[in-house]
């Protein structure tokens, strides 16, 4: 799941709907309910004019085959494309948008963390931390420098996934071709 916020307006800059889709390959389309809610919107406001111009219309000019979901007293909508989730850019909007469709964003997946600690540079991890990724393709490997005032002091290694077989079998290849350690510094956990 993508979650992405902003760019949905209808101004130049406003792209979001163009680019995801143009990702998924699909045509962009207008759609009535949003455009109906839109047009009650302005009306509730005492607008004298409820025509909108074509900048007006963009903001309803969702990806084909998109999911619209309507949110109860907004005419914003949250917008699915494939696993993108789009939401508007302002504050307000966005929180309201994340409260009346929170059961949406709930995953039922258990994931499995284990994480290691080298002092060796990140560089020079790379190329075995690509071959650990590469054997175990349901393992997320990450590397995160810990820095401190004298610079690098090691690297926080991560492997995550949902089966806890494959992630222990990933861990373990990380142990074969990476100076590591199960232990991390304290002072690197959080930061």
């Amino acid at each position: 799941m993508l979650l992405l916020s902003g760019g949905i307006g209808s101004t130049h800059d406003d792209i979001t709907y163009d680019a995801i889709a143009k990702t998924f390959g699909v045509q962009l389309e207008y759609h009535q309910p949003t455009l109906d809610l839109m047009t009650k919107y302005v009306k509730s406001k005492g607008a004298q004019d409820s025509k909108f111009s074509e900048e007006h219309k963009r903001m309803a000019y969702f990806p084909e085959g998109s999911k619209v979901h309507q949110t109860g007293d907004l005419w914003v909508p949250l917008v699915v494309t494939k696993n993108v989730h789009i939401l508007p850019g302002v504050p307000i909007l966005f929180s309201r948008l994340l409260e009346l469709h929170g059961a949406l964003f709930q995953q039922d997946v258990r994931l499995t963390t284990e994480n290691l600690w080298s002092t060796e540079r990140e560089s020079d991890l790379a190329a075995a931390l690509g071959l650990v990724q590469g054997n175990n393709p349901g393992v997320t490997v990450g590397s995160y420098p810990r820095f401190t005032e004298k610079g690098i002091q090691g690297v926080l290694l991560s492997f995550e996934g949902e089966d806890p077989e494959a992630v222990k079998q990933a861990v373990t290849e990380a142990r074969a071709s990476i100076k590591c350690e199960d232990t991390i510094p304290a002072k690197h956990i959080t930061n």
